[in-house]
């Protein structure tokens, strides 16, 4: 038997869903009979952990001059290195999340997967999806051109809403009915606030005017936006119950025994929260035990941005089988009905005469040390998701473009991310900001540069790859749009992908509205905003 134990982890960002040292670590800690620690130097990190999954897109859009969209199609040729490893998943979601945001009669999509002798590819943060959107969101801006309609209001018109199929019509296998006929599988889209991120984006960015102010002089600016769906969890696709036990103490606290584990994200404190607010706590008053297989329950780990949703889930559950104890011994203490009972504030009081109150650490220890009918007050819960609620998010990019030397610099972000409630603000603010940091690095500096003659890795150390530092990061404004949707815990959705996904397709596109050069691969350099000026100055003198 394995033991599992996990410690604080500073950041994962997806590409940890593969061994790598792992097995050479348990077979030398075997072998030797002691603990075995392996580490990896910077430039072996490069080289022998997984990246983004590098791919050559070709898309198109059909479009009526009414601005609907008839047709969308997607060949991908994917590399995965010397190994499948996650990206053969990755393609996958690269594909279904290419036809899923926008209504669309007819989908097409097909994709092969090369094996190189190059650093293998996998998952990252937004697994697929934010090479998706990086083109379908400009393809949706040059068709818009071509028909002379705004991309703001082509977005309005197209976009998925509440009822239409999520992505998991293009997954999920149509079922035959016994009279023959077909019934379309597929998982409604419960809750969708895109309109109102739009609109809130748009004019926080100042869309309307910018859009329309001269481009003139050697240094122009350009807005773009881009938008995009989402998913709270890998439901159905894959197994994704947990499990999470709930205990009080007799001074009226409560331990929360949970598997997940904070990389970076906060997710300990937000499930804190959870099980505070149900059971009438504060969240320090919730002790969290986690990171430890021996002690946790089952769960099947922390991916698809399925953390707050699914376990968040799961520690309601426990915390209102633990406040259904709590409440019925109370009742027993206090001469009422358990149903006329509330709990806020640590203490539990009648609803209609809220006078008559009890500390929870009373109940607790009473229950505890009765000695003819005792009970440690606890609940034990799994959630097993029957739907999946998709986040939305519009994103809005003010660039400022050089035509001397093809230098581009981001003025503003804003993006609006619909959330349905956020448990915890900040930390939800902290995910789509860390995200959107990622996604202006992929957009504009980081550069996984292969020699084309020997295929060696060149850009293997922090000199040569470019990160975003403090001195990069342009005004950045996030704003949480918050509707409830129905199965969330409280009404939350997903967050911790969502930056990465739509950013770097908004910059492009204000890059194009800015100078009308549209780069199409990544990091846009100098070199090729240079390449496309010149491109335009041939054309017109053709």
């Amino acid at each position: 038997m394995i033991t599992w134990l996990t410690p604080y982890v500073g950041g994962a960002f997806g590409n940890g869903q593969s061994f790598r040292a792992e097995p050479i670590c348990i077979a030398l800690a075997k072998k030797a009979g002691k603990p075995v620690k392996l580490e990896y130097t910077c430039e072996e990190d490069f080289v022998a952990t997984e990246t983004r999954q590098p791919c050559i897109e070709t898309g198109k859009i059909g479009v009526k001059k009414d601005g609907t969209i008839t047709a969308l199609q997607l060949k991908l040729i994917a590399n995965t290195g010397p190994y499948l490893s996650q990206c053969g998943k990755t393609t996958k979601v690269t594909l279904v999340m290419f036809g899923s945001l926008y209504r669309c009669p007819n989908v097409a999509g097909e994709a092969d997967i090369i094996y190189t002798n190059t650093p293998v590819s996998g998952g990252l943060r937004g697994y697929g999806a934010p090479q998706a959107y990086f083109i379908l969101e400009q393809l949706v801006d040059m068709a818009c051109e071509k028909i002379g309609m705004d991309p703001l209001e082509f977005r309005f018109k197209n976009h998925r809403r509440v009822g239409d199929p999520s992505m998991y019509a293009l997954v999920l296998k149509d079922q035959r009915q016994s009279d023959g006929s077909i019934v379309r599988s597929s998982i409604p889209i419960e809750s969708c606030q895109l309109d109102e991120c739009i609109k809130v984006g748009a004019d926080r960015i100042g869309w309307k005017e910018k859009r329309l102010r001269k481009k003139e002089g050697t240094v122009r600016r350009g807005v773009g936006m881009a938008t995009y769906i989402y998913i709270s969890s890998a439901f159905p696709v894959d197994f994704q119950h947990s499990s999470v036990f709930i205990k009080f103490n007799e001074d009226g606290s409560a331990n929360l025994v949970v598997s997940a584990v904070d990389f970076g994200q906060g997710v300990l404190a937000t499930l804190a929260q959870i099980a505070a607010e149900e059971l009438g706590l504060y969240a320090e008053n919730i002790h969290v035990t986690s990171g430890n297989t021996d002690i946790t329950m089952y769960d099947t780990g922390q991916y698809s941005s399925r953390s707050c949703y699914i376990i968040g889930n799961s520690v309601l559950g426990a915390a209102r089988l633990a406040k259904q104890q709590l409440l019925e011994r109370a009742a027993k203490m206090l001469g009422v009905p358990a149903g006329s009972l509330e709990v806020k504030d640590r203490q539990i009081y009648v609803k209609k005469a809220p006078e008559r109150r009890i500390p929870v650490a009373e109940v607790t220890r009473h229950a505890m040390y009765d000695s003819k009918d005792f009970l440690n007050i606890s609940g034990e819960y799994a959630w097993q998701p029957t739907g999946n609620a998709n986040p939305f998010q519009a994103v809005f990019a003010e660039v400022e473009v050089d035509t001397e030397s093809g230098g581009v610099k981001i003025l503003k972000v804003v993006a609006a991310q619909d959330i349905g409630r956020a448990i915890n603000p900040l930390t939800a603010e902290g995910q789509v900001e860390g995200g959107g940091i990622q996604s202006i690095g992929m957009a504009l500096s980081e550069d996984f540069a292969i020699n084309k003659v020997t295929g060696v890795l060149e850009s293997n150390n922090f000199t040569n790859y470019k990160v975003c530092t403090t001195l990069d990061i342009p005004e950045f404004e996030v704003i949480l749009i918050e509707e409830p949707t129905p199965t969330g815990p409280f009404g939350a959705k997903s967050v911790g992908e969502s930056g990465t996904i739509a950013i770097a397709p908004a910059i492009y596109n204000a890059i194009y509205d800015a100078v009308g050069v549209r780069v199409k691969d990544m990091p846009v350099t100098p070199e090729k905003i240079i390449e496309g000026l010149l491109a335009l100055v041939d054309q017109d003198t053709g």
